[in-house]
């Protein structure tokens, strides 16, 4: 009997153990059937109920964002089936069993100083058992077992609970597990589908608009806003907005508030929605510390901001700040273009001399970088006024517009004599609202020329205000450069008419040497003749004075001969009546040294001659070259003393000139005086000692220059001085 009975007991107890492990099995099963967590969590007070047999249960999960304990799921309790309860962090016997890890048993609420809800009392709760619930040794939760008439756990049902708040705290993980990367494949597609939807716009406005409308469709919030902040003032301009009005209306005052901080201080921030419930949350949209823009959110519903949502929107706002910053760069970049093409353009129209017509294509083509409504130019100085609008002004607007103008100018209003008014537009002007106006001075050098206004409804950016500033500022070079033109047009007029006068004086110069020439031709004949005459005694004898008489007479005579015949021969020395052939230069030499030869031996001075060896042959005129190095020889031989020598040369110079040198054995020129020795009629300080007409270079030198040549003189002292032409070597006579 023993026997029996203590198998018996032992078939009890294992079936006791197998209904235990058959409990625990099921419970397992329904916990682990699904992934959600509060279908995870209302399945296992369920299970609790049934296999323990206890009227109530409940699970309270630890919420790390708030540090709480909140009843998630229960069953039995009708006080709190309708909304969660939480529990202060430290406060009640919940929080004593996970924060120490064991196991705690009420055997009676009754005058029980550690309740945490005073409300439990109405459940009429008479017994309970608290069971911790760990992960890998972390708490997340308490699972507890409740029964409204006494009862005592026994160390069974207590394993029974350990076991089942294990097997949920298992199905819990999962699920939390599943939660995550659920949350962050969600978190994933959202930023994914964001910068697809974004990558291909080149506008901030809409950037800004599809932004707000997907982060307010992930979030499941009603209201937002973007506003990106201006560089010129740092204020906030809204570019989305959605939602209730007074609630946008709460959004920008809060985030002005926030964007008047230094950058450094701008983060992410939650706020208390007001008055109203819900919290607002304010994005700064950064790139490298530098605040670009704000995202604004706000939702009326309690609570506080999920770590992973703060994440996400922390990472939302890393792109944005980016896809922001890449299409502000774009935007200016395009502006940059628009406005380099304008300027080329505008430049192009200010390179004419017709100035009004030049200020009119320049407002044509300022509008394409500027759009306006009405545009004016002022010259102070000239006086003008060009005016460009494509509506139809009153003559108050035109007033108004050409007001503003001389007030920025300080110019007095009476100043403009040429007003020029250009209408494209028959729509009237529009001033339901107010203009705006932007003005630039026009400058040259460091005064004002005039000024540049420009009007319309919508304000002007700084991009334009450069635009236009450059714009001044090529047009005051414009209009320099049309004035000096107009200037050097006006000088050029008065140099035609000075070279024609000149022209004319030549013309009547020629014409008196050539009359000259030919009047005096006949009577220096009959001069020169009676001298020869009486000297010959054809007219009786003569004493030693009055031969000595005709005979300065009879020299007198020969050099207004030679006068006469230079002048003449003025004329002839010209490239289109010259008569040119191949001729040697040696042999000119030869025959100029000769014909001068008796002249030297009266003042007994020695010429010598040296050519250079295989010298070509030079296309000239031959009878014209002859008298240049006659009028030279002639020279040398009036300025060498007596017994003095003469030397001359001719040898190549480079590959394309032959040059003819005389040197002599007279006094030093002057430095100053070499160059106005080949003018007519000059003879400088060496006149008076020794006499000639003054023409003989001058002569010479024409003669060479027609040729092609140059003539020229060296001297210094005590070496005599050189003078000496150049010659072309020509291959045919045209010089090819």
């Amino acid at each position: 009997m023993h026997t029996t009975s203590t198998i018996d007991k032992l078939y009890t107890a294992l079936e006791k153990h197998q209904r235990q492990l058959e409990a625990l099995r099921s419970v397992s099963l329904r916990v682990m059937r699904s992934l959600d967590l509060e279908w995870v969590m209302q399945q296992a007070v369920e299970a609790v109920c049934n296999v323990l047999g206890v009227e109530a249960a409940a699970i309270s999960i630890v919420d790390p964002e708030r540090e709480e304990l909140v009843i998630r799921a229960q069953r039995g309790m009708k006080a709190f089936a309708h909304e969660p309860v939480h529990l202060p962090k430290g406060v009640g016997l919940a929080w004593e069993t996970l924060l120490n890890q064991e196991t705690i048993i009420i055997e009676s609420w009754e005058n029980e100083p550690r309740l945490a809800v005073p409300s439990f009392l109405d459940e009429h709760i008479s017994s309970t058992i608290l069971v911790p619930m760990l992960i890998n040794s972390e708490p997340i939760g308490v699972l507890s077992a409740m029964t409204r008439t006494n009862h005592t756990f026994t160390p069974d049902e207590q394993n029974m609970i350990a076991g089942i708040a294990d097997q949920v705290a298992a199905a819990l993980l999962n699920a939390r597990l599943h939660e995550q990367t659920r949350q962050q494949s969600q978190e994933r597609a959202f930023l994914f589908n964001l910068a697809t939807s974004i990558a291909p716009l080149r506008d901030v406005a809409q950037v800004a608009q599809t932004a707000l409308a997907r982060t307010l469709e992930y979030l499941g919030w009603p209201t937002g806003a973007i506003f990106v902040v201006d560089e010129t003032n740092a204020e906030l301009i809204p570019l989305a907005q959605a939602g209730d009005a007074d609630a946008v209306k709460s959004l920008i005052t809060s985030t002005r508030t926030l964007a008047r901080l230094p950058e450094s201080q701008h983060t992410l921030t939650t706020n208390a929605n007001g008055d109203r419930q819900g919290i607002i949350l304010h994005i700064p949209l950064q790139v490298h510390g530098h605040t670009l823009a704000w995202l604004s959110l706000s939702t009326t519903e309690s609570g506080c901001l999920a770590t992973h949502l703060r994440e996400t929107l922390t990472a939302e706002s890393v792109y944005l700040g980016i896809a922001l910053e890449n299409i502000q760069l774009y935007q200016k970049m395009i502006e940059r273009e628009r406005g380099n093409s304008v300027l080329y353009q505008m430049a192009r129209a200010m390179t004419g001399y017709d100035l009004p017509q030049m200020l009119q294509q320049m407002l044509e083509e300022l509008i394409k970088g500027i759009p306006y409504e009405a545009a004016e130019i002022l010259l102070t100085e000239q006086p003008l006024q060009v005016l460009h609008t494509h509506h139809s002004m009153t003559p108050e607007q035109l007033a108004e517009l050409e007001s503003h103008l001389y007030v920025f100018l300080d110019a007095p209003e009476h100043v403009v004599e040429n007003r020029i008014v250009i209408q494209n537009g028959q729509e009237p002007l529009d001033t339901t609202q107010p203009l705006a106006y932007l003005e630039t001075p026009i400058v040259q050098g460091e005064r004002t020329a005039g000024g540049i206004i420009l009007a319309r409804r919508e304000p002007f950016t700084a991009h334009e205000q450069r635009l236009l500033f450059i714009t001044a500022y090529q047009l005051g070079k414009a209009i320099m450069a049309t004035q000096l033109f107009h200037q050097a047009q006006e000088q050029a007029d008065q140099l035609e008419e000075v070279t024609r006068l000149l022209q004319e004086q030549e013309t009547q110069r020629i014409h008196i040497f050539d009359d000259l020439a030919q009047e005096l031709r006949n009577p220096v004949t009959f001069i020169q003749s009676y001298p020869e005459l009486l000297l010959d005694g054809g007219l009786g004898p003569l004493n030693e004075a009055q031969s000595q008489a005709l005979t300065s007479i009879q020299e007198y005579a020969q050099l207004l001969a030679h006068l006469v015949r230079d002048l003449g021969a003025m004329r002839s020395a010209v490239p289109e009546k010259l008569h040119t052939e191949q001729v040697d230069v040696g042999s000119l030499l030869h025959t100029a040294l000769a014909a001068a030869q008796p002249a030297a031996k009266k003042k007994d001075i020695a010429m010598s001659l040296d050519l250079e060896a295989n010298l070509p042959a030079v296309w000239l005129d031959p009878q014209q070259i002859l008298r240049v190095i006659e009028k030279l020889l002639n020279n040398a031989i009036r300025f060498t003393p007596p017994t003095g020598t003469i030397h001359l040369s001719a040898q190549r110079e480079g590959a394309t000139k032959i040059r003819v040198a005389i040197t002599d054995a007279g006094p030093e020129i002057p430095h100053h005086e070499r160059e106005m020795l080949f003018k007519r009629l000059y003879h400088g300080n060496l006149e008076r000692a020794y006499p000639g007409a003054g023409i003989e270079l001058a002569l010479a030198q024409r003669i060479v220059e027609s040729h092609g040549g140059a003539i020229g003189v060296d001297s210094a002292a005590g070496d005599g001085n050189i003078f000496y032409f150049t010659l072309p070597v020509k291959s045919t006579k045209d010089g090819a």
